[in-house]
């Protein structure tokens, strides 16, 4: 007989004795819904133990945003609430309850305690399976779009995630709660605007991402090597999601979960963004192999070869897009639209003038570019609302 069989004929009978625990999940409380424990944090075959069968084919099916973006389901502790249900002392203020001192237990926050909402084990737990999700389902759009010349930013945004993920679990950032808000806001964005255009939903496409994929679609041309087509089909991408999405992320994120928190500010948060810089090294180094397959008629080592992805990027990109200086804009551009929500302007028009008079001023021969995709101004991104 069985195990299980016999545990359902003993309960059947009435019998005492509990049912043996499931060994592989434990599932605990969260403000953002189910967690797992970091231990037992899923792969793409492991995935039913968090969102169950459906939940399986649902992201199978490119349905993935529902999975991810789901409401929470647990509340939050009432204002009246002194403790967590881990145990944690909890403040108030400014619309968030938080810790007033870091647990002994939370080794991975070396930030300021006010940075950690009630039960963090819990939520990191949560947002470090969510951004599992976010990084095996990035890998599967990407192999979706083959042969389609908005595969190379897909597959690299999928390398970032991955090279992100990796920097949270070594322990680099003061503040890995931020940065997996941020990979989800990220992700959200970048999984609408793509959706909206593969449906041919084109008019509810952000217009920085309309102008990046009618420009990966016309890179190809009979004149262009193999190295340049893939260079004018990252580029513009890379601009959408730096100049644009970066930016509004960073301030819906710092915003939605830390604004008005006492003591804490935006610049809070600056050395873990300035501490991701290596990430996109990592990306671009292993994004290069298949570029070198995909361009190279003679060999990846003759860098010369004006034919050859090395020299596309290393000549190309260095100068049409610096990407430590960009991140830089980006950042100031993410303090902008905190100090303007701040000050009261929540219209898209007046922030859009609020942040092209501050790049203008603050980067004279540069900030006009700031709001550029593939050379076509963007005037109409509404930098107050975030996709969830």
């Amino acid at each position: 007989m069985s195990t299980e069989f016999a545990q359902r004929t003993s309960r059947r009978r009435g019998s005492a004795s509990a049912p043996a625990p499931t060994p592989h999940v434990q599932r605990v409380g969260s403000p953002y819904g189910v967690a797992i424990s970091p231990a037992a944090a899923p792969d793409l075959l492991g995935l039913q133990h968090v969102v169950g069968n459906r939940g399986v084919q649902q992201l199978i099916n490119g349905g993935g945003g529902a999975l991810l973006h789901r409401a929470p389901t647990l509340a939050p502790p009432g204002p009246s609430a002194t403790t967590d249900r881990e145990g944690n002392a909890l403040q108030s203020s400014g619309g968030h309850q938080y810790l007033t001192s870091v647990p002994a237990d939370v080794s991975w926050h070396k930030g300021k305690a006010a940075a950690l909402p009630p039960n963090p084990k819990a939520t990191y737990a949560d947002l470090h399976t969510r951004c599992q999700v976010i990084r095996d389902q990035q890998l599967m759009l990407a192999m979706s779009m083959r042969g389609d010349m908005k595969y190379w930013f897909a597959k690299v945004y999928h390398f970032v995630t991955k090279h992100e993920l990796m920097q949270i679990d070594s322990g680099v950032y003061k503040y890995p709660l931020m940065k997996m808000q941020e990979v989800i806001a990220f992700h959200a964005t970048y999984e609408q605007n793509l959706n909206n255009w593969r449906t041919n939903n084109k008019a509810k496409v952000e217009s920085n991402w309309r102008s990046a994929f009618e420009a990966a679609e016309g890179a190809e041309r009979w004149w262009r090597t193999a190295a340049i087509e893939i260079k004018n089909a990252l580029l513009p991408s890379m601009q959408a999601h730096i100049r644009f999405d970066l930016p509004r992320a960073i301030a819906a994120c710092f915003e939605r979960y830390y604004g008005g928190i006492p003591g804490l500010t935006l610049a809070d948060f600056q050395s873990d963004f300035d501490a991701m810089s290596p990430v996109f090294d990592d990306a671009s180094e292993d994004l290069q192999p298949e570029i070198d397959e995909a361009v190279t008629w003679i060999s990846p080592s003759l860098r010369v070869d004006p034919t050859n992805w090395h020299f596309a990027q290393e000549l190309g990109f260095a100068f049409a897009f610096p990407i430590g200086l960009e991140r830089q804009h980006s950042w100031e551009k993410a303090g902008g639209i905190v100090r303007g929500h701040q000050g009261g302007i929540t219209d898209q028009r007046g922030m859009q003038k609020r942040l092209k008079a501050s790049s203008t001023v603050a980067h004279p021969y540069s900030g006009s570019e700031d709001f550029e995709v593939d050379g076509d101004d963007v005037e109409d991104y509404d930098w107050n609302k975030q996709p969830r």
